[in-house]
């Protein structure tokens, strides 16, 4: 999903560092879980889709909740992978 500065903003709901450095603004953002996992990772990610950092949570509808949270984002802002 990319984030739109129009309509998404960073709430401040909470602070990622890399480094010393706070990331408060992300290209987008994306929810995956991996093969035999329970838990579900929200990436945030740069314009190339490399991930800046990720954030670990129990399940998707959990991880959809915290980018909402986050960054204001709305259930049809997400579009499911081809």
């Amino acid at each position: 999903m990319l984030l739109d500065t129009s309509k998404h903003s960073y709430t401040g709901g909470i602070i990622l560092r890399h480094g010393d450095t706070e990331q408060r603004w992300f290209h987008g953002l994306a929810i995956a879980q991996y093969p035999n996992s329970t838990e579900t990772y929200l990436f945030y990610c740069d314009s190339d889709w490399e991930t800046e950092n990720d954030s670990l949570y129990s399940s998707v509808a959990e991880a959809v909740a915290e980018a909402t949270r986050q960054f204001d984002v709305s259930a049809a802002d997400w579009y499911p992978s081809p």
